[in-house]
C-alpha cells in the first residue's frame, strides 16, 4: 500500500510517497510558489510579438506569458 507523508517546514512543504517501506517519489514545494490557476494583478512589461509571448510582472515576481493576448 502506498502512503504519502507530508511535512510543513519553514519556507517549504515536503512530501514523500512510501511504498513497501521505501521512498518512491518525493516533492518539495516552496511556500511562495505559484500554482496553476492562481489569479493575481500583474502588468505586461514587454511584448515579444515574434514568438507571440510577453513578460508580465507583479509584486514579487515575473513570468513568461504564452500565448500573449492580442492588444
Amino acid at each position: 500500500m502506498a502512503d504519502w507523508i507530508v511535512e510543513r517546514g519553514i519556507g517549504e512543504i515536503r512530501a514523500a510517497r512510501i511504498v513497501d517501506g521505501a521512498i518512491v517519489e518525493a516533492r518539495i514545494e516552496p511556500d511562495d510558489a505559484l500554482r496553476a490557476g492562481t489569479v493575481l494583478p500583474a502588468r505586461l512589461v514587454r511584448r515579444i510579438s515574434v514568438r507571440n509571448e510577453g513578460i508580465v510582472a507583479w509584486d514579487g515576481g515575473e513570468a513568461l506569458l504564452h500565448p500573449c493576448p492580442a492588444p
